[in-house]
């Protein structure tokens, strides 16, 4: 839009009609988040009646070989993991996907040779990224199953807490108890360092991706092949495309 030609908006009116579009936009945030968040319980409802009536419907021999802490914490926490991934990762995974295809388009439409060289980076991390999520997936398993087995200790302990106290166990039960937090504090350490390797190395793979865009559009820039503006806006859409594949 013009400013101070005839016909166009003076600032006042630019002002307002921006106000009316940040007043629609946080409205539909509102309701975004309030429909994911309702969604999401309505989700970890769901699954909690289906693994409770699972569980009713087994036979005697499994509750024999599985602690009642463990199967609580089944229905506590692992429930509510289920419904963060829901409505956080897998919403922000699609809002992701789509502004990296936007942003692509319009990388190949700045400059198509810059456009390949900065994806190219793409595979790797691709490969990496499979690795990991079975890494992943494997340690949070893991962690999920050392949370269960401190549950239960701790559910045993309480239960039985007049005899523990008869005998005076009070420490011994609290190393045991101990050991099995220390043994989840392990499991999750080792998960959390796993992901930061893996945000590091995507992070580097992207900046170095930056540089050789640099480098090789610095070259077309001197050769009269494109302006520095095309190479500023390829620039800036590459930091947008970076972010969001991060």
């Amino acid at each position: 839009l013009a400013v101070g030609l005839p016909g166009s908006w003076t600032p006042y009116q630019m002002t307002a009609g921006l106000l009316g579009l940040f007043t629609l936009q946080g409205g539909m945030i509102v309701a975004r988040t309030s429909m994911l968040n309702v969604a999401g319980e309505r989700i970890v409802t769901r699954f909690r009646k289906t693994l409770f009536n699972s569980i009713l419907s087994q036979d005697m021999g499994f509750f024999d070989k599985t602690k009642t802490g463990a199967l609580v914490n089944r229905l506590s926490a692992d429930t509510q993991l289920v419904q963060s991934i829901v409505t956080g990762n897998v919403v922000q995974g699609l809002r992701c996907s789509f502004l990296v295809i936007g942003g692509t388009c319009m990388l190949f439409y700045t400059s198509p040779s810059l456009a390949l060289l900065s994806l190219s980076v793409i595979p790797p991390v691709g490969i990496g990224g499979r690795i990991y999520g079975r890494y992943i997936k494997k340690r949070q398993k893991e962690v999920q199953d050392a949370l269960a087995a401190t549950s239960s200790v701790a559910e045993e302990i309480i239960a039985n807490m007049s005899t523990v106290r008869q005998f005076g166990a009070e420490p011994l039960e609290a190393l045991k108890y101990n050991a099995r937090i220390d043994r989840a504090y392990i499991r999750s350490c080792e998960a959390g360092i796993a992901s930061a390797w893996f945000e590091g190395s995507v992070h580097f793979a992207a900046n170095c991706s930056l540089l050789t865009v640099l480098a090789y559009g610095g070259s077309q820039v001197m050769a009269n092949e494109i302006t520095a503006g095309s190479l500023a806006s390829f620039l800036m859409y590459s930091i947008y495309v970076g972010f969001n594949i991060s």
